[in-house]
Formats: structure tokens, sequence, C-alpha cells
């Protein structure tokens, strides 16, 4: 998922050979984008839902295995 027109990703996608589809949620930003993680979830009649986001703080458990690693 990414704030940018699909066009711009869908370049970035090819030059990247990314395999995985991309969404775009693009709108003017009202500020400066910031570092988040988001969660969907994918039912059996292919809706995705958005289950999860936080920005800033609240990602911790993203990397709770690098710490592991460190």
């Amino acid at each position: 998922m990414a704030r940018a027109p699909i066009e711009e990703i869908e370049a970035l996608r090819k030059q990247m050979d990314w395999k995985f589809p991309w969404v775009s949620f693009y709108i003017k930003p009202a500020m400066e984008d910031l570092s988040g993680d988001s969660v969907f979830f994918k039912d059996d009649a292919g809706q995705v839902f958005h289950t999860y986001s936080t920005f800033g703080r609240g990602g911790e458990q993203f990397v709770g295995p690098i710490v592991f690693l460190t």
C-alpha cells in the first residue's frame, strides 16, 4: 500500500520486478508522511479489510524477532 498515484506505483513495481500487488490510496497529503504499519485481512470471498494501523509508536510487535537477532 502506498500513498502515490497508481501509475507511479506500477512503474516502480515493474522496475523492481516486484510480483506482489500494490494498492494506492492517493490523497493530497495534509501533513508529511510518517513511518507506520498497516495490516489487512482477505476473506475467502476475496474482500480485503483494513484491520490495524499504527504510526510513530505501536509497531514494536513487528520488530520483536529482530531483537533476538541483535
